[in-house]
């Protein structure tokens, strides 16, 4: 990371911890594959200790889109967090975790420093609060959703 790039960082861990709700004392397991940057799973350590949660990171070769690998499973079902970078938490394994309290929150667009630094992470977490809540309740409802607007004055 350069060093101009630190107070876009650090925001970005705040707004990130915000929108997930992050707790003091929480686990948060940061699933991933070897297409995300070191640095991004650097930046969800920070982002963990930040808010004062028990970070580990649970990384594999080549991921399954809608499967949590049998390998790393037991490890991810401690967490009550769970940032992914594919579409696992859509499967039925993300799915169970949910309905028992776990949160689950994708990173899979931040998969370079840049971009976890960019202004797309100054979304206000209200607004992206929304948003997630409101996309994941048409998911678990089954609601056969193509298109979905987004606008904020």
């Amino acid at each position: 990371m350069k060093p101009d790039m630190f107070p876009d960082f650090i925001e970005a861990c705040k707004r990130i911890g915000e929108i997930g709700c992050l707790k003091e004392g929480e686990k948060v397991c940061i699933m991933g594959d070897r297409r995300i940057e070191a640095d991004v799973i650097y930046a969800l350590i920070a982002t963990a200790k930040m808010f004062g949660c028990d970070p580990y990171v649970c990384m594999v070769d080549e991921f399954e889109e809608w499967m949590v690998p049998a390998t790393i499973a037991p490890a991810v079902l401690n967490a009550n967090v769970v940032f992914h970078a594919w579409p696992a938490a859509a499967g039925a394994f993300g799915a169970k975790m949910r309905r028992t309290g776990a949160r689950w929150l994708s990173f899979g667009d931040l998969r370079t420093i840049e971009l976890f630094c960019s202004e797309g992470m100054r979304i206000p977490p209200v607004l992206l609060s929304k948003i997630v809540t409101t996309t994941w309740a048409q998911i678990e409802k089954g609601d056969k959703v193509k298109q979905i607007r987004i606008s904020d004055a």
